[in-house]
Protein backbone atom coordinates (compact mmCIF):
# COMPACT_ATOMS: atom_id res chain seq x y z
CA UNK A 1 0.00 0.00 0.00
CA UNK A 2 1.41 3.40 -1.03
CA UNK A 3 0.85 5.96 1.73
CA UNK A 4 0.46 9.73 1.34
CA UNK A 5 3.83 10.14 3.06
CA UNK A 6 5.45 7.90 0.46
CA UNK A 7 3.83 9.86 -2.38
CA UNK A 8 5.14 13.14 -0.92
CA UNK A 9 8.66 11.74 -0.59
CA UNK A 10 8.65 10.53 -4.19
CA UNK A 11 7.37 13.89 -5.42
CA UNK A 12 10.12 15.77 -3.55
CA UNK A 13 12.73 13.30 -4.82
CA UNK A 14 11.74 13.94 -8.44
CA UNK A 15 12.41 17.67 -7.96
CA UNK A 16 16.12 17.12 -7.32
CA UNK A 17 16.86 13.91 -9.25
CA UNK A 18 17.59 13.82 -12.99
CA UNK A 19 15.91 10.53 -13.87
CA UNK A 20 16.15 8.55 -17.07
CA UNK A 21 12.96 7.10 -18.50
CA UNK A 22 12.83 3.33 -19.09
CA UNK A 23 11.16 4.26 -22.39
CA UNK A 24 14.30 6.02 -23.59
CA UNK A 25 15.42 4.33 -26.85
CA UNK A 26 18.97 3.94 -25.50
CA UNK A 27 17.71 2.09 -22.42
CA UNK A 28 15.39 -0.09 -24.49
CA UNK A 29 18.35 -1.02 -26.68
CA UNK A 30 20.49 -1.69 -23.58
CA UNK A 31 17.82 -4.01 -22.15
CA UNK A 32 17.55 -5.96 -25.40
CA UNK A 33 21.30 -6.13 -25.97
CA UNK A 34 21.93 -7.71 -22.58
CA UNK A 35 18.63 -9.68 -22.46
CA UNK A 36 17.77 -8.30 -19.06
CA UNK A 37 14.24 -9.71 -19.09
CA UNK A 38 15.79 -13.19 -19.17
CA UNK A 39 18.15 -12.27 -16.34
CA UNK A 40 15.28 -11.69 -13.91
CA UNK A 41 12.58 -13.98 -15.34
CA UNK A 42 12.98 -16.68 -12.66
CA UNK A 43 12.52 -14.26 -9.78
CA UNK A 44 9.45 -15.24 -7.78
CA UNK A 45 9.02 -11.68 -6.44
CA UNK A 46 10.42 -8.21 -7.01
CA UNK A 47 13.25 -8.49 -4.50
CA UNK A 48 14.43 -11.82 -5.90
CA UNK A 49 14.46 -10.25 -9.35
CA UNK A 50 16.61 -7.41 -7.99
CA UNK A 51 18.99 -9.97 -6.48
CA UNK A 52 19.21 -11.80 -9.82
CA UNK A 53 20.18 -8.54 -11.49
CA UNK A 54 22.73 -7.88 -8.74
CA UNK A 55 24.30 -11.29 -9.33
CA UNK A 56 24.30 -10.78 -13.11
CA UNK A 57 26.07 -7.43 -12.71
CA UNK A 58 28.68 -8.98 -10.43
CA UNK A 59 29.36 -11.73 -12.96
CA UNK A 60 30.03 -9.30 -15.83
CA UNK A 61 33.35 -8.26 -14.29
CA UNK A 62 36.13 -10.83 -14.51
CA UNK A 63 38.78 -8.43 -13.20
CA UNK A 64 38.83 -5.86 -10.42
CA UNK A 65 41.24 -3.03 -9.74
CA UNK A 66 42.38 0.40 -10.87
CA UNK A 67 40.37 1.29 -14.00
CA UNK A 68 42.29 0.80 -17.22
CA UNK A 69 39.78 2.92 -19.15
CA UNK A 70 38.01 6.12 -18.11
CA UNK A 71 34.27 6.00 -18.74
CA UNK A 72 30.99 6.33 -16.84
CA UNK A 73 28.90 4.89 -19.66
CA UNK A 74 27.34 1.57 -18.58
CA UNK A 75 27.38 0.05 -22.07
CA UNK A 76 31.03 0.98 -22.61
CA UNK A 77 31.93 -0.42 -19.19
CA UNK A 78 30.39 -3.79 -20.03
CA UNK A 79 32.06 -3.94 -23.44
CA UNK A 80 35.44 -3.03 -21.97
CA UNK A 81 35.06 -5.43 -19.03
CA UNK A 82 34.45 -8.26 -21.48
CA UNK A 83 37.59 -7.19 -23.35
CA UNK A 84 39.64 -7.63 -20.17
CA UNK A 85 39.76 -4.11 -18.73
CA UNK A 86 39.62 -3.66 -14.97
CA UNK A 87 37.17 -1.46 -13.09
CA UNK A 88 36.29 -0.38 -9.56
CA UNK A 89 33.12 -0.62 -7.47
CA UNK A 90 31.75 2.60 -8.96
CA UNK A 91 31.55 0.92 -12.36
CA UNK A 92 29.73 -2.10 -10.93
CA UNK A 93 27.23 0.33 -9.43
CA UNK A 94 26.83 2.26 -12.69
CA UNK A 95 26.01 -0.92 -14.61
CA UNK A 96 23.47 -2.06 -12.04
CA UNK A 97 21.80 1.35 -11.93
CA UNK A 98 21.37 1.49 -15.70
CA UNK A 99 20.18 -2.12 -15.93
CA UNK A 100 17.65 -1.56 -13.15
CA UNK A 101 16.42 1.63 -14.81
CA UNK A 102 16.02 -0.18 -18.12
CA UNK A 103 13.81 -2.71 -16.34
CA UNK A 104 11.59 0.04 -14.96
CA UNK A 105 12.95 0.36 -11.43
CA UNK A 106 14.13 3.61 -9.86
CA UNK A 107 17.77 3.27 -8.84
CA UNK A 108 20.49 5.67 -7.73
CA UNK A 109 24.21 5.63 -7.03
CA UNK A 110 25.51 6.22 -3.52
CA UNK A 111 29.11 7.02 -2.62
CA UNK A 112 30.20 5.91 0.85
CA UNK A 113 32.95 7.48 2.91
CA UNK A 114 34.69 6.96 6.23
CA UNK A 115 34.19 9.78 8.70
CA UNK A 116 37.87 10.79 8.67
CA UNK A 117 38.48 10.38 4.93
CA UNK A 118 39.09 13.37 2.57
CA UNK A 119 35.73 14.82 1.59
CA UNK A 120 36.46 14.83 -2.16
CA UNK A 121 36.89 11.06 -2.28
CA UNK A 122 34.82 7.97 -1.53
CA UNK A 123 35.74 4.59 -0.08
CA UNK A 124 33.06 2.54 -1.79
CA UNK A 125 30.11 2.85 -4.17
CA UNK A 126 26.79 1.00 -3.98
CA UNK A 127 23.26 1.25 -5.34
CA UNK A 128 19.95 2.11 -3.72
CA UNK A 129 16.82 0.97 -5.49
CA UNK A 130 13.20 1.77 -4.67
CA UNK A 131 11.44 -1.41 -3.52
CA UNK A 132 7.68 -1.57 -3.94
CA UNK A 133 7.82 -4.85 -2.04
CA UNK A 134 9.30 -3.21 1.08
CA UNK A 135 8.01 0.34 0.40
CA UNK A 136 11.41 1.95 0.90
CA UNK A 137 14.85 2.36 -0.61
CA UNK A 138 17.11 -0.66 -0.19
CA UNK A 139 20.86 -1.01 -0.69
CA UNK A 140 22.36 -3.53 -3.08
CA UNK A 141 26.10 -3.93 -3.61
CA UNK A 142 26.97 -5.62 -6.92
CA UNK A 143 30.73 -5.63 -6.25
CA UNK A 144 30.55 -8.45 -3.65
CA UNK A 145 26.99 -9.40 -4.77
CA UNK A 146 25.36 -8.74 -1.42
CA UNK A 147 23.03 -6.68 0.72
CA UNK A 148 23.02 -5.83 4.43
CA UNK A 149 20.27 -6.71 6.91
CA UNK A 150 19.57 -7.48 10.55
CA UNK A 151 19.92 -11.14 11.46
CA UNK A 152 16.45 -11.35 13.00
CA UNK A 153 14.49 -10.59 9.81
CA UNK A 154 16.96 -10.37 6.85
CA UNK A 155 14.97 -7.46 5.39
CA UNK A 156 17.35 -5.38 3.24
CA UNK A 157 18.39 -2.05 4.73
CA UNK A 158 19.17 1.19 2.91
CA UNK A 159 22.38 3.16 3.41
CA UNK A 160 20.93 5.52 6.02
CA UNK A 161 19.45 2.63 8.01
CA UNK A 162 22.78 0.80 7.93
CA UNK A 163 24.55 3.88 9.28
CA UNK A 164 22.01 4.31 12.07
CA UNK A 165 22.19 0.65 13.09
CA UNK A 166 25.99 0.63 13.12
CA UNK A 167 26.93 4.03 14.53
CA UNK A 168 23.96 5.05 16.68
CA UNK A 169 22.54 1.73 17.85
CA UNK A 170 25.86 -0.16 17.68
CA UNK A 171 23.92 -3.15 16.43
CA UNK A 172 26.18 -6.22 16.33
CA UNK A 173 23.35 -8.27 14.78
CA UNK A 174 23.89 -6.85 11.33
CA UNK A 175 24.85 -9.32 8.64
CA UNK A 176 25.90 -9.52 5.01
CA UNK A 177 23.66 -11.60 2.76
CA UNK A 178 25.38 -12.90 -0.37
CA UNK A 179 23.86 -13.79 -3.72
CA UNK A 180 20.49 -15.03 -4.86
CA UNK A 181 20.88 -18.00 -2.50
CA UNK A 182 21.05 -15.46 0.36
CA UNK A 183 23.96 -16.93 2.26
CA UNK A 184 24.04 -15.17 5.63
CA UNK A 185 27.33 -14.03 7.12
CA UNK A 186 27.03 -12.57 10.64
CA UNK A 187 29.73 -10.16 11.72
CA UNK A 188 31.46 -12.82 13.79
CA UNK A 189 31.92 -14.93 10.63
CA UNK A 190 33.80 -12.21 8.76
CA UNK A 191 35.99 -11.74 6.83
CA UNK A 192 34.67 -13.55 3.77
CA UNK A 193 37.23 -13.84 0.98
CA UNK A 194 35.38 -13.51 -2.33
CA UNK A 195 38.15 -13.67 -4.91
CA UNK A 196 41.77 -12.86 -5.66
CA UNK A 197 42.47 -10.50 -8.54
CA UNK A 198 45.95 -10.09 -10.08
CA UNK A 199 47.28 -6.59 -9.50
CA UNK A 200 44.73 -5.91 -6.76
CA UNK A 201 44.79 -8.76 -4.29
CA UNK A 202 41.94 -10.15 -2.22
CA UNK A 203 38.40 -8.86 -2.59
CA UNK A 204 36.82 -9.51 0.78
CA UNK A 205 33.97 -8.46 3.05
CA UNK A 206 35.22 -7.30 6.44
CA UNK A 207 33.50 -5.77 9.45
CA UNK A 208 35.20 -2.49 8.59
CA UNK A 209 32.96 -2.25 5.50
CA UNK A 210 30.25 -0.91 7.81
CA UNK A 211 32.46 2.02 8.83
CA UNK A 212 32.15 3.33 5.26
CA UNK A 213 28.49 4.20 5.92
CA UNK A 214 29.51 7.19 8.05
CA UNK A 215 29.06 9.67 5.18
CA UNK A 216 26.66 9.24 2.26
CA UNK A 217 26.69 11.11 -1.05
CA UNK A 218 23.71 10.55 -3.33
CA UNK A 219 24.46 11.04 -7.04
CA UNK A 220 21.47 13.04 -8.39
CA UNK A 221 21.01 11.22 -11.71
CA UNK A 222 20.73 7.75 -13.21
CA UNK A 223 21.39 8.92 -16.77
CA UNK A 224 24.52 6.87 -17.28
CA UNK A 225 24.52 6.01 -20.95
CA UNK A 226 26.52 8.93 -22.24
CA UNK A 227 24.90 12.16 -20.98
CA UNK A 228 26.13 11.94 -17.35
Amino acid sequence: MITQRTKKRKKNFKKVFLAASPHDPALIQFKRKYQLDKVIKNGKDEFTQMLLLNEWTHQQFKSFGRPTWITQNADEILELARAGHTFYCAHFAIVYTVAATALGWLARLVSLRLADFPIKHSNHNVVEIWSHQYQKWIMLDPTPNCYIAKEDDLIPLNCYEIGIEWFKKQNKRLCFVLGVKRQVYPLNKLPVILAHYPGFGQLAIRVTELDKYACLAYIPTNRLLGDF
